[in-house]
């Protein structure tokens, strides 16, 4: 009912979405994870991936009401005599636990987080939403009690909120503070799509050297990855000031690198590289731009 290439035949639509979804076989690329690249067509990802990029990526504040809840819910669903709340919270507990242990146990091809497991977070919030409710509860006759709660819950909130605006329009490589300390750009994926690659492009292009020079200048991504970020980014761009090249072929004006892709490709930048441009999330570099500097002359004896 929700897709067009269901109309014809449901059945067979149907059996090839659970098909994909128990098997699914058209990606095998690599993934970063945990400072480790694994090449998933051989060496498959930890069973743990995805509870852990589940955990790193939403905030602390809502993961502890969230394990609070699931484990006032198990004791609810269990008790004696049954409560009005048994099938919600039972029906709740079962919408993200029994996915999330399918796809732990089946090791179903995840990657790049857990975007493909997003429709887990409503029934996640919801048993986090009755955590909290019943912490409310438990301390609502004192007065302490009912300014404490609601204080530092918004203040949890106000966090997120200002930290989400200070990196706009660049939220998307949030990792929580459990991986505080960690090289992050090595560690873990941070802009797989290369979304940040249009917007330091667009630095390039209003960087003096380029808006005074008489021909476009050239740029080339320091790897496959990156590379395709050019291409895409210029495409949209469509600036006469700037020309995608190959760098393999040609040497170009400007290098670009998305920093996921170092671990991947092993780039680094040599001596001679100067950074022209950049763009950060939280504390670090999503993409940046370097010039290759010619080495000084030496003098002559």
């Amino acid at each position: 009912l929700l897709t067009p290439a269901m109309w014809r035949r449901p059945m067979d639509f149907l059996a090839y979405v659970w098909k994909n979804a128990v098997g699914f076989t058209r990606w095998k690329n690599q993934v970063l994870f945990r400072g480790a690249v694994f090449a998933t067509a051989f060496q498959p990802l930890p069973r743990y991936y995805l509870p852990y990029m589940m955990l790193v990526t939403t905030p602390l504040w809502i993961c502890l009401p969230l394990v609070l809840g699931q484990l006032l819910a198990v004791g609810r669903i269990f008790s004696q005599p049954p409560t009005p709340l048994r099938v919600p919270l039972l029906l709740c507990s079962l919408l993200w636990l029994a996915p999330l242990l399918f796809a732990v146990i089946t090791r179903t091809s995840v990657y790049n987080g857990w975007r493909h497991f997003y429709f887990l977070y409503g029934p996640m919030l919801a048993l986090a939403a009755y955590g909290l409710s019943r912490l409310w509860a438990w301390g609502r006759a004192s007065k302490p009690w009912r300014i404490l709660l609601p204080a530092v819950l918004s203040l949890c909130m106000a966090f997120t909120g200002v930290t989400m605006a200070l990196n706009h329009p660049y939220e998307y490589p949030y990792y929580n503070a459990l991986v505080l300390g960690k090289d992050i750009n090595a560690f873990l994926e941070r802009d797989y799509w290369n979304v940040s690659v249009l917007n330091v492009l667009r630095q390039l292009e209003q960087t003096p050297a380029v808006q005074e020079s008489e021909r476009p200048a050239t740029v080339a991504g320091v790897d496959f990855w990156a590379q395709a970020g050019v291409g895409r980014g210029l495409a949209v761009l469509d600036s006469p000031k700037l020309l995608a090249v190959n760098g393999i072929t040609r040497s170009p004006d400007y290098w670009l690198v998305n920093h996921t892709y170092p671990a991947f490709s092993r780039w680094k930048p040599g001596q001679q590289m100067r950074l022209v441009a950049q763009v950060t999330a939280y504390g670090a570099p999503l993409v940046s731009v370097y010039r290759r500097v010619p080495p000084p002359e030496t003098p002559s004896p």
